[in-house]
């Protein structure tokens, strides 16, 4: 269901499920993998999630600002059209930063 591991200094935490509320809970444990170490720079790579309900919403939310307080960034990658058209419509593309490619959400914390 999810995969993690490191791209350099980033890790990356890529979904292969819908992120919905039957999945939050595993993605929670997946997460706090990540938000446990030091500082959580992050990606969560959605290439392979076809659908996000509002509970994955306002879980992605609280992951953002549990990074922010932890003095991390956590970024999103590769959304299909459906999953960018989800963060439009809610208003949401405006609250996280979201990358068409993960060699550009990683690309994007050497900036």
């Amino acid at each position: 269901m999810f995969n993690l591991h490191r791209q350099g200094a980033i890790d990356v935490l890529t979904c292969q499920v819908p992120i919905v509320s039957d999945h939050v809970d595993a993605l929670s444990r997946a997460a706090n993998t990540v938000l446990d170490k030091g500082i959580p720079d992050w990606i969560i790579d959605l290439q392979q999630v076809p659908l996000i309900d509002s509970r994955g919403l306002e879980f992605l939310l609280n992951l953002r600002d549990l990074s922010l307080e932890k003095m991390g960034t956590m970024k999103l990658a590769s959304p299909n059209p459906l999953v960018r058209d989800i963060f439009a419509v809610t208003g949401l593309e405006r609250e996280f930063e979201i990358f068409p490619c993960l060699t550009s959400a990683t690309g994007s914390f050497s900036i």
